[in-house]
């Protein structure tokens, strides 16, 4: 082409394209003269007929013409649209709002006069439909008045209704019916003005929730729908000719009517569903009382054929009954990956069965778990509060079982079960609760372990025969920690107790063990993460287990205690723990007590203890009970055996450990054949009187020492109490074969001691340079005797002499002297008749002194004269008067005193 001949053709196309701007421009500014001209007139008709049409007043911030918005349609308008709920007080509630509604119509019809609406289209809207529990509608807005006249040039043949971004609440409060749901794009196409006509509706609808009848049906579900619906307005009957629904890829097929009429709005619509995954239909289970099957992963083939109808216009709600069955399905537990397989199952349902309460009725299903099988049927009723029986037998694996329910209530599960059992329970919170079984359950090499104990039950075997909430125990043979035991007897209410909080279980039963660790079975309780804690947890009672058991029990031990043969009842009901008449050996001896244990609110426990312990070795008991937590007196200085009678009340703090200003006690010992060897306190009396220098004169005191290091005795017998962490010891007399020794004092918890000795010395004690030429020395049976104090901490104690001490047992003879010559006037004289506490008296019998004791560096005694002229001295004797008066407690005079205090 010659370049001519292309500047020709640049120069037309400019003139082409200056000439198609220029009626492009002038067709707009014609379309906006002929929008600015008719648009006041358009207005003022459509509101006029809105105005006539509507029973309600609504509220527009702005209404204009537009061709652009909904082009190539012409619009009218309206911004911020607002039609109260006239039901509600002062018309305050929304019925709609859309920020834009739009009536198109065709634009050479507007320029021809003739303003005919052919579609409705709204944007960003929101709808609150309602009917109220007295029947009252709030979307009766229309009015039907046919006095109602229109000029003809404003009309509405609506074909096509289109909304976007359009949210719907309806409620209907007779019904209990509640839904929820948004849509970006749903249309609704037909001949409208037409009395008959098939409407087409097609979109995307996302369901917030559905609600039915206190159910939770669905909730944050996406659908489609796609339906053909013959609308027949003068019957206003509304055939479903195919509709096609699809809810989270689970596709449904409906068909049916709806009917609506003043007294009535009939539903009647079949839904069936083929080859749906068991997955997809777990989504849409209703989530109230099935969102457990979250925590699963389904497959399989699911068969679904429903019925739907009923009157909307009633209080009753719609019926639904549904049939349905899985096959080839598979549910898989996602946490732990366990797979229950080969899942068969028919079953049914109903909303509203013959209680109204509604049903869902599992037939018949069987499964596979692992190499085990199990079968059975299954019933749920009372959709509001579920309640759900079924039975079931089968042989499977506890611990499979337990991963693939994955249920807190049981921290462990473990071996092997085979059952026939019925069932029935509820769901509570979203959780089963299993009420109660009948039927049969063996089980072998079982475990069990629960979070609120620390102790795991393992190696059971045995059978439950179960009954209601009870089960009749048959041999059960197992573990509790490392203690073995074998029962046989009733468990009360064990169904409620294992699978609901604060329940009670209650055991009676005959208990027979060949070993027990009971220090083992009282450990604390783990860590609420299932591990040791490195705080110790607190002792507590269990609050809710009650035990009554016939107790026979070839060994128990408890620390380094070791007890055989126990027998004995052991109660445990409201915290209280008693042991009655329990009898057992132990250390060579034969023990009789009974003992309770009272769990108190301050997580502390009252004890009380009566206790009988007979031909006891001492030795053994010091060495089982580490030496009562001391080192003054151990299994390393005490022998011998004992009887006691023992009764104590303390109070033990959350970890079993005795408060000790708590404990009340007293202890009635009597010990045979004892000995004590190397007891520090006995040894350091000769050290100590070993630094006395006039002592020295008398007493052998290395060869006292060397006695006291193993002191034998025949026999000893006190009652000791303890208070307020002190333990007191009454004055007690211990002959042995060193010397007759005379005990008593205090001792508290923090090792602070007040003992008080006296004893006489035996003659093998007391030096004596002429013991070769006076004969063998003897004792009298009187001897003379020492007074001393140990006071102080035991790890420093302090010794004196005691002349408290001594001064009380001078005051003790001389009452009883006084008593003694009372005797005697009373046996020769006649006198003190009406004393009935005095008693014959008989003289003891006196050996003749075979020595004399010469006490070395003492003053002479002092002479005296008598009135005659004769001089006597102070150790001459009256024997008349002056014996009489001593009989009688009459002093003597006084003599020099010395350093060393002997007495009579």
């Amino acid at each position: 082409m010659s370049e001519t001949t292309q500047r020709t053709w640049l120069i037309w196309l400019k003139r082409i394209s200056i000439g198609i701007a220029a009626i492009v421009l002038s067709s707009l500014l014609a379309i906006v003269g002929i929008l600015y001209w008719y648009e006041d007139e358009i207005k003022q008709y459509a509101v006029s007929q809105l105005n006539a049409h509507l029973k309600v007043k609504v509220s527009v911030a702005d209404i204009d013409l537009t061709i652009w918005d909904q082009f190539p349609s012409t619009s009218l308008r309206f911004t911020d649209v607002l039609i109260p709920d006239y039901t509600s007080e002062n018309q305050q509630d929304t019925l709609l709002f859309a920020k834009n509604l739009y009536l198109n119509f065709n634009f050479w019809d507007m320029v021809s006069g003739k303003y005919e609406v052919n579609e409705i289209a709204i944007k960003g809207a929101y709808a609150h439909i309602k009917t109220t529990a007295d029947g009252i509608n709030n979307f009766d807005i229309w009015n039907t008045d046919t006095t109602v006249v229109s000029d003809g040039k404003f009309s509405f043949n609506i074909r096509e209704l289109k909304s976007n971004d359009f949210t719907i609440r309806y409620a209907h409060e007779p019904s209990l019916q509640f839904y929820s749901f948004h849509s970006d794009a749903l249309t609704f196409s037909g001949n409208f003005n037409e009395e008959n006509y098939l409407m087409g509706a097609q979109g995307d609808v996302f369901i917030h929730s559905f609600h039915s009848s206190g159910i939770t049906w669905l909730t944050n579900k996406q659908s489609t729908l796609d339906a053909k619906i013959n609308i027949h307005s003068a019957l206003k009957k509304y055939e479903i000719e195919k509709a096609l629904l699809t809810v989270e890829k689970i596709n449904f097929d409906a068909q049916g009517y709806y009917s609506g009429h003043s007294d009535s709005a009939l539903l009647d619509m079949h839904v069936k569903g083929s080859n749906i995954d068991l997955a997809s239909a777990f989504s849409v289970f209703p989530v109230d009382y099935l969102s457990q099957l979250e925590r699963y992963n389904a497959k399989g083939e699911v068969i679904f054929d429903a019925h739907i109808y009923g009157d909307l216009n009633s209080n009753e709600q719609l019926h639904v009954t549904a049939d349905f069955g899985v096959e080839k399905g598979s549910i898989t537990e996602k946490e732990v990956n366990v797979t229950l397989t080969d899942v068969h199952v028919s079953g049914s349902f109903d909303n509203h069965n013959k209680d109204g309460l509604g049903e869902l009725n599992l037939k018949a299903f069987s499964a596979k778990l692992d190499v085990g099988t199990v079968q059975g049927n299954l019933l749920l009723t009372n959709f509001n509060a579920p309640i759900i029986q079924g039975n079931s037998t089968g042989q499977v694996s506890l611990k499979k079982l337990h991963q693939f329910l994955n249920s807190s209530s049981i921290a462990d599960l473990a071996g092997q079960v085979a059952y026939n059992i019925g069932f029935k329970g509820a769901m509570i919170n979203e959780v089963f609760d299993l009420q109660k079984a009948d039927g049969t359950i063996e089980f072998t090499e079982g475990k069990i372990a629960l979070p609120s104990s620390p102790v795991v039950y393992s190696k059971l075997s045995g059978m439950l025969q179960l009954k209601n909430n009870d089960a009749l125990v048959k041999q059960v043979t197992g573990l509790a920690a490392d203690s073995d035991f074998k029962l046989d007897g009733v468990v009360k209410n064990l169904i409620p107790y294992i699978f609901k909080p604060q329940q009670s279980l209650t055991i009676e039963a005959d208990l027979r063990a060949d070993h027990i660790y009971l220090d083992h079975l009282l450990i604390s309780a783990p860590s609420s993460g299932g591990t040791a804690s490195t705080t110790q947890e607190p002792f507590v009672l269990p609050e809710y287990l009650n035990l009554n058991l016939k107790a026979q029990i070839k060994e128990l031990t408890y620390g380094k205690l070791i007890t055989q043969n126990l027998q004995g009842v052991i109660v445990l009901q409201n915290r209280h723990l008693t042991a009655k008449n329990i009898s057992f050996l132990a250390n060579k001896g034969k023990y009789t007590c009974s003992t309770e244990l009272e769990q108190l609110k301050d997580a502390q426990l009252l004890w009380t203890l009566q206790l009988n312990a007979q031909q006891i070795n001492i030795k053994s008991i010091f060495q089982e009970l580490d030496n009562f937590g001391q080192d003054f007196l151990t299994d390393q200085h005490i022998n011998g055996t004992g009887n006691m009678n023992l009764h104590v009340l303390a109070i033990l703090d959350k970890n079993l450990n005795l408060i000790p200003s708590s404990i009340l006690a007293q202890a009635d010992i009597a010990l045979q054949n004892g000995s004590l060897q190397n007891q520090s306190s006995l040894i350091d009396i000769a050290t100590y009187l070993d630094g006395l220098v006039v002592v020295n004169k008398v007493i052998d005191t290395k060869m006292l020492k060397e006695k006291l290091k193993n002191v034998q005795f025949a026999e000893l017998s006190n009652t000791i109490h303890i208070a307020k962490s002190v333990i007191t010891i009454p004055k007690m007399t211990i002959q042995s074969n060193v010397m007759d020794l005379s005990i008593g004092g205090t001792h508290s918890f923090d090792d602070m001691v007040d003992y008080h000795f006296n004893f006489r010395l035996r003659e093998i004690l007391v030096k004596n340079k002429n013991q070769e030429e006076f004969g063998p020395i003897k004792d009298d049976g009187l001897g003379k005797k020492l007074f001393l104090r140990m006071y102080g901490h035991l790890d420093n104690p302090q010794y004196e002499l005691d002349k408290e001490e001594r001064k009380i047992e001078f005051k003790e003879n001389l009452a009883q002297e006084k008593q003694t010559v009372k005797s005697i006037l009373k046996e020769e004289l006649g006198l003190f008749k009406k004393d009935t506490s005095l008693k014959g008296y008989t003289a003891p019998e006196k050996a003749k002194p075979t020595f004399e004791v010469e006490w070395e560096d003492l003053p002479k005694p002092a002479a005296t004269t008598s009135s005659s002229g004769t001089t006597k001295t102070s150790t001459d004797k009256d024997n008349g008067l002056n014996k009489f008066m001593k009989k009688l407690g009459a002093e003597e005079p006084k003599k020099t005193p010395v350093k060393l205090e002997i007495d009579n």
